[in-house]
């Protein structure tokens, strides 16, 4: 009888089985013998669960003994097995044959599936039992060959009739299915209740060779959702009757034939692949890789996207990989370049050629210039640059980076870059204790302050680029752009000095010393007090006199305060006795120039044996009388005097300073030069060589003597010193080295070869070193270098600063050689300045040095003004002085003063062209040439605008996108050169007035006539300020009334705008007006030009409106208006402005006095006030008014004998330019 399952071992397969699915669950759907699609699938998915159970079939395992068999199975499954009934073959690990599939078996275990989804939905306290459910078992059928059976052992067939797997949907990948779940219970330990089915489906079973598989969902219930799996399995041995039997290949090609498919993903990579099909049981290779990816390669193929699965190379020979009808994804793995960076430094760093290895897509940071070996002493790191220069990517030091380079082994290098480093200094000499800090700081950036010093007395004002202490304090805030040395700066504390007495009597103010940025000095007062029977004598800071002593009205500095406000106490100093006399004043002065050397002190004795010393002050005007004297008026002996001003201490007392003019000046002594001496030489004079030179008493050789040893017969160097006097008592000492040898000696003469000077001449010892005469001789335009044995200095060179040695074979037998002097031209400096037309640089930063009397070409010029091109230079910087030639040969070129030049670079402002695009309207208009830095209106359009446009503006670009000018805008700086289209930018037409420019040739009717507007033209200014014709469709005339006499106004109004309106006036039953002319007009010679125009005095404001508006349709622009007395000004761009407004005005019927030019700009005031300077006109000698100049040479005489205006007929019409000047001084 088959043995039930305990409780334990029910709940042991119900959980344990669920604990598997959460693992590795699959869920598959209902399987029946169907036709469906679902069925097919069903029966799919379980012939697969079941080939890879024969896998795990054919594969060799892991061996278990017997022991470890009852073991498991005691723990387990609490059995009470024994060694007894366990083979000790029974779990050898070898393949156990393929199961074929068996349709009856795989009908009964689909309902048995049924059956358990069905009882776990009904049944929730025990939902899956599989205990005696025979029920639906196919007929061959029996215990025989599903039983259960106690004994474990070879070849038996009992132990169960099926296995059961649980799985939950949510679970159900791909890799989640009962096979694996089974087969990692061939590995579980005894006790960990994972020892069951699988070792009966794989070791135990071995005599089974049929099963069947299918599934079921649990629909409702506590086990809702679930899917449970069963697989039985049986035995058929040689019955024909047991139903059909297949293998699971062959059931499986049924359904989905013979081939599987490999489907390639890029897996991260780019591009595309076919899917491979394959042959079951055929080997073929796997398709190449055409996949790429962005800076990695590719290393294989694998069935997991993180390369944890099965693992294939490009091309792999593959042999049944999947069955039949599967689809296995193979994923491109991808390993990533490495590539490696390369750090160097630009500029002025050193070291570098250090590099770090990078992956792609793997961030690391960038290290800083130090951690490579890198560095700069002179500049501060800023950035990493893909460049030397740094024109190209930046990166900062520690910044994160990534995929630098997608190369694979590339290279990339990073120069570093720097800003240059400057030193600010800090110096400050009198702080306590000396102060010297440096600050490096890189260029652009700004200093730190540093901690102020300390000075004793002083309170720290700051820091200045100047040396003195009142300074301007230097910004902190201002970037260093160069080495900086920076000083401090004091304030003294504010002190107080306060007299004291000292036992006399009177009183003395405190005398307040302010607080200064350069020092604390103070000038004592000059003592008030008096003390009966005795003489001040002088301030101390002990009342005894023993502390620091001051003079009376003296300046004196450091007084010792140390914090603000200190109060400083001087004690007046007496003495009781009175003057005996005071030492004469007698000094010298020179006789070229006399400048008497005074001294700051007497001395005075006074009657108690006491000598002390007192300041005095001299007669400044008798001393200046004496030092501005001339030569010519100074002889020796001359005597002069200077008297003193006060002593202090001492007011009463006086002194005369005697100044002798005398000879002062110590002669010269000369030849103070090594020589040699021959040793045994009796004739040699130790004088030889020497000479004294005085400037008063001229030689005086004969006066010098030697003093010291001295031995003509012994060798060595002998030290004399040689003393002269002149006759004024005037002394001077030299010494000089004798070197007595045993050599033959040989005499060196010295020629100045063109100098002024001499040298007197020398002895050597020949074959001995000797330093040679020091030179003082001089060439204009020139400077020594050496001596040279021939003049022309193609001989051998000597050096003054080097010791000279001749040998036998350099001295000619008479044992005398010359040496000439070498010159070579000096040269004077050329500095070249920028000249800037902004001004940017004011600095020379270009120098030449070119030879004094020699021709050489000028430095070609390097500097570059935008907008400029290099003219030339020049010795002034306006360029009113010496012009060069860019590169030109110059030759003595220096100063007034023989020393450098400063040339100046000129510039001339560049022309550029302007062109025109009429962009979508019609017409031509004429290139505008422009001149760089000046400002300039761009001309009126001549295009013609499309329909209903008018023209608003320019653009650099025809759709607008560029940058844009307003019409007739001034203009400036467009570009340096060249030429510019500018694309014409259009709006809707708006006109901002209307006027007439002509009126009807008809302008005097008959009562009762039409009117006829022959001859009528109508000008319209555009809110752009161009003036166009108005066509006649555009505005609409008022009709006067023709039936009785007199002036009639025509109105005119715009049909765009009616704000908009203009008139003129015709005269019915009167005649029109006429215009006479003298003789041709020129009013300018200057197209723009401002004119002052004067209507007849009363003229209406309506009419003086109309009036500026026929002035802005001749192209001339209001500036200001004055209606009160009928006056306005314009500026005309026409040079016939005044003839056309006097006739327009005349056709127009109003009442002109004058039209006068007045200067191109008015001041500001004359603009906002109205009082402009308007030249003056005489009369002509017949009477008639007319202008007289170079601009306005003519008359034009308007006449109206009928005035078309009520009221007194206008006088004749004349240009002029006096009657204004009386009207616009009442303003």
């Amino acid at each position: 009888m088959p043995r039930p399952l305990t409780a334990a071992k029910k709940l042991w397969t119900v959980f344990c089985t669920l604990a598997t699915c959460i693992t590795v669950g699959m869920t598959t759907n209902h399987i029946a013998m169907a036709d469906s699609a679902t069925q097919n699938s069903n029966i799919i998915a379980s012939l697969k669960y079941m080939s890879e159970l024969n896998k795990l079939r054919q594969s060799r395992r892991t061996a278990l003994t017997a022991q470890q068999i009852i073991e498991a199975q005691n723990a387990d499954n609490s059995a009470n097995m024994r060694s007894g009934q366990v083979a000790e073959d029974a779990a050898d690990g070898s393949p156990v044959p393929e199961l074929n599939v068996n349709w009856d078996l795989m009908s009964w275990a689909q309902k048995r599936a049924d059956a358990l989804a069905e009882r776990a939905s009904v049944n929730q306290s025990q939902p899956i039992s599989h205990d005696d459910m025979y029920v639906g078992a196919p007929s061959w059928t029996s215990k025989y060959n599903l039983g259960e059976s106690p004994n474990y052992q070879s070849g038996t067939y009992w132990f169960g009739p099926e296995a059961l797997f649980i799985g939950y949907p949510e679970t159900g990948q791909s890799n989640h299915n009962p096979i694996q779940s089974w087969y990692s219970e061939l590995s579980a330990a005894a006790g960990s209740n994972r020892q069951g089915y699988g070792h009966y489906l794989t070791e135990v079973s071995n005599l089974a060779d049929t099963a069947g598989m299918a599934s079921a969902q649990v629909t409702s219930g506590r086990w809702e959702g679930a899917t449970i799996v069963v697989l039985e399995i049986g035995y058929t041995g040689n019955h024909s009757d047991r139903g059909t039997t297949q293998s699971v290949s062959d059931a499986l090609k049924q359904y989905v034939g013979s081939t599987y498919t490999v489907k390639y993903h890029a897996n991260g990579g780019n591009g595309s692949m076919d899917d491979q099909k394959f042959d079951m049981d055929s080997t073929v290779p796997l398709y190449g890789n055409m996949f790429t990816r962005t800076g990695y390669q590719f290393s294989g193929w694998n069935t997991k996207k993180d390369g944890s699965g099965t693992q294939y190379s490009d091309y792999n020979p593959i042999y049944n990989i999947a069955n039949a009808g599967e689809v296995v994804d193979l994923y491109a793995q991808w390993t990533p370049n490495t590539y490696t960076v390369y750090f160097y430094s630009s500029g002025t760093g050193s070291g570098g050629g250090s590099s770090r290895s990078f992956t792609y897509d793997q961030a690391q940071n960038l290290p800083n210039p130090a951690d490579v070996g890198i560095s700069n002493i002179n500049g501060t790191f800023t950035s990493w640059n893909t460049e030397y220069d740094g024109s190209g990517t930046s990166y900062q030091a520690g910044q994160s980076v990534k995929n630098l380079t997608a190369d694979e082994y590339g290279s990339i290098y990073l120069y570093a870059q720097w800003k240059t480093t400057h030193t600010v200094h800090f110096r400050a000499y009198n702080a306590t204790p000396e102060y010297f800090k440096d600050q490096k700081v890189a260029d652009g950036e700004t200093a730190t302050r540093p901690a102020d010093p300390t000075r004793p007395g002083y309170a720290f004002r700051g820091w200045s680029t100047g040396y003195s202490d009142d300074s301007p304090l230097y910004d902190f805030s201002t970037p260093v752009t160069s080495d900086i040395w920076l000083n401090a700066q004091w304030d003294s504390y504010p002190y107080t000095i306060r007299y004291d007495a000292n036992g006399g009597t009177g009183s003395m103010p405190d005398q307040k010393v302010a607080s200064s940025p350069s020092n604390n000095t103070a000038t004592l007062k000059p003592n008030e007090f008096k003390y009966n029977g005795k003489v001040f004598t002088g301030w101390n800071t002990k009342r005894d006199g023993s502390g620091t002593a001051y003079k009376d009205n003296t300046s004196y500095g450091e007084f010792g305060a140390t914090n603000s406000d200190q109060v400083i106490i001087l004690y007046a100093q007496w003495t009781d006795a009175a003057v005996k006399s005071i030492d004469a004043i007698t000094t010298k002065c020179g006789y070229g120039k006399c400048y008497p050397s005074l001294p700051d002190e007497v001395t005075i004795h006074l009657i108690n044996g006491k000598t002390i010393t007192e300041n005095v002050d001299w007669n400044q005007e008798q001393a200046a009388a004496i030092w501005n004297k001339d030569a010519s008026e100074l002889h020796l002996g001359d005597v002069f005097h200077v008297d003193s001003v006060s002593i202090v201490g001492f007011p009463n007392q006086k002194i005369r300073a005697t100044v002798v003019v005398s000879d002062i000046a110590a002669p010269s002594l000369k030849g103070l030069d090594t020589i040699s001496a021959k040793a045994g030489d009796r004739s040699f004079s130790t004088m030889y060589g020497i000479s004294a030179i005085d400037d008063h008493d001229g030689d005086i050789t004969r006066n010098v003597t030697v003093s010291g040893n001295f031995d003509i017969s012994a060798p060595g160097d002998y030290r004399l010193t040689y003393t002269v006097k002149d006759n004024a008592g005037n002394e001077v000492t030299g010494d000089r080295t004798i070197h007595v040898t045993k050599n033959e000696i040989v005499t060196v003469s010295y020629d100045a070869n063109g100098g002024s000077g001499s040298v007197a001449p020398q002895t050597f010892g020949i074959g001995e070193y000797q330093s040679l005469r020091s030179y003082n001789l001089v060439r204009t335009r020139y400077n020594f270098t050496c001596w040279n044995t021939k003049a022309d200095g193609t001989g051998k060179n000597y050096y003054t600063w080097n010791k000279a040695i001749f040998d036998d074979s350099d001295v000619p037998a008479n044992g005398k050689i010359t040496l000439y002097a070498q010159w070579e031209r000096a040269f004077y400096s050329v500095f070249f300045y920028p000249n800037f037309p902004d001004e940017s640089s004011t600095e020379a930063s270009v120098s030449q040095n070119i030879k004094y009397d020699e021709y050489e070409n000028l430095a070609d010029n390097s500097f570059n003004a935008p907008g400029y091109t290099f003219l030339g230079w020049n010795t002034e910087s306006d360029g009113s002085g010496t012009s060069y030639s860019d590169g030109q040969r110059v030759k003595n070129i220096y100063n007034e003063y023989g020393y450098g030049q400063h040339l100046y670079a000129q510039w001339e402002a560049n022309k550029y062209t302007v062109k025109f695009d009429a962009n979508g309207g019609t017409g031509t208009m004429p290139s505008q040439t422009l001149t760089y830095d000046k400002n300039e209106r761009l001309n009126r359009s001549t295009f013609k605008a499309p329909a209903g446009k008018m023209i608003a503006g320019w653009n650099t670009k025809a759709d607008g996108t560029g940058t844009g000018y307003d019409y007739c805008a001034p203009v400036k700086n467009l570009l340096t050169s060249g030429s510019i289209t500018l694309y014409a930018w259009y709006s809707p037409i708006r006109y901002s007035s209307i006027s007439v420019q002509t009126p009807p040739k008809k302008a005097s009717y008959k009562t009762g006539e039409t009117l006829d507007t022959t001859g009528l033209v109508v000008s319209a200014i555009q809110n752009n300020g161009d003036t166009v014709q108005l066509p006649r469709s555009e505005y609409t005339l008022s009709q006067p009334n023709m039936n009785s006499n007199g002036t009639k106004r025509v109105t005119l109004t715009l049909k765009s705008n009616t704000a908009k309106t203009t008139w003129f006036d015709i005269t019915v039953g009167s005649a029109a007006p006429t215009v006479e002319e003298s003789h041709p007009i020129a009013d300018s010679d200057e197209t723009v030009t401002n004119y002052v125009v004067s209507l007849k005095e009363g003229t209406a404001t309506d009419v003086l409106d109309k009036a500026v508006t026929g002035a802005e349709a001749l192209h001339a622009y209001k500036l200001m208006s004055y209606p009160e007395i009928s006056v306005f000004f314009v500026q005309a761009h026409t040079k016939t402005f005044a003839s056309d407004f006097a006739r327009w005005a005349a056709a127009n019927g109003i009442a002109v006095d004058t039209v006068a030019y007045t200067r191109d700009k008015l001041r500001e005031e004359e603009i906002r006030y109205g009082i402009p300077h308007l030249p003056t006109s005489r009369q002509p000698q017949n009477g008639s008014r007319e202008t007289r100049s170079a601009n306005h040479r003519k008359t034009l005489r308007i006449r109206t004998p009928t005035f078309m205006m009520l009221g007194a007929l206008p006088p004749s019409v004349q240009i002029r330019r006096s009657r204004p000047m009386s009207r616009i001084s009442r303003l």
